[in-house]
């Protein structure tokens, strides 16, 4: 019947059109993680290389400030870049190396947000009094107008990042090596330790992660756990 035939067509036109839009969206992120791990790889070189002149002059830290303003245009790219850091720093023997990403706004620095939660961010934060703070908002408003217009409807907010060396005894925290188990980046904490897999799912989580020690789901399948491994190991 012409009416099945119809109900076919669009069945087919829908699922045609929800694979090409997941392709699309593979590709994306496919993209985005590309450009974050030659970002990522060419920053991590830059620092080392400032640690390094560093130590050459007796000095015990180093910082580098970065901005990952493109990264942060992409959907998840910020928090792809942060958690591709985090590793890389780790690595190094960082544990704590990675700021939070702000902005500069009018010479104030703000943790990085959404555009329209700054205004919101400078009512809670100001202890100016009403004309003042009106006074304030109204200047924001006026420039971040300007701004839309002179960057063609895009505010031009720049994100940094700050990555912090030190390697004095306190700061640089070695830790003990692990009699065997590989090495993961665990889904709660984002470090990069020793992992466990969970009994029975098998999901894996990192064997030092405080929360693992008080699940009793598997936060990624939500299934009972009833015992963890003493360790990860592949062959």
């Amino acid at each position: 019947m012409f009416c099945q035939e119809l109900a076919q067509k669009t069945a087919e036109s829908e699922a045609a059109y929800r694979a090409m839009q997941a392709a699309d969206q593979a590709a994306y992120r496919a993209e985005t993680e590309r450009l974050a791990d030659n970002f990522v790889a060419a920053t991590m070189e830059e620092f080392m290389q400032k640690c390094n002149q560093a130590a050459e002059q007796w000095q015990l830290n180093c910082s580098l400030t970065i901005e990952i303003q493109d990264l942060c245009d992409r959907d998840g790219g910020k928090e792809l870049v942060v958690k591709k850091f985090k590793k890389q720093m780790a690595e190094l023997g960082f544990l704590k190396g990675v700021g939070v990403p702000y902005v500069f706004l009018h010479g104030v620095r703000y943790p990085y947000k959404k555009h329209r939660d700054y205004i919101a961010h400078i009512l809670l934060n100001s202890n100016a009094g009403p004309l003042i703070l009106m006074a304030v908002l109204l200047a924001v408003m006026l420039g971040w107008m300007i701004q839309l217009m002179m960057n063609g409807g895009k505010p031009d907010l720049r994100v940094f990042l700050e990555l912090q060396g030190n390697w004095n005894a306190k700061a640089c925290r070695v830790e003990k090596p692990m009699p065997g188990g590989t090495l993961i980046t665990c889904p709660i904490c984002h470090e990069h330790r020793p992992g466990v897999a969970l009994v029975p799912c098998g999901h894996v989580i990192c064997r030092d992660c405080p929360s693992g020690q008080r699940m009793r789901r598997c936060p990624m399948c939500r299934e009972s756990i009833s015992a963890a491994t003493r360790g990860l190991f592949l062959d």
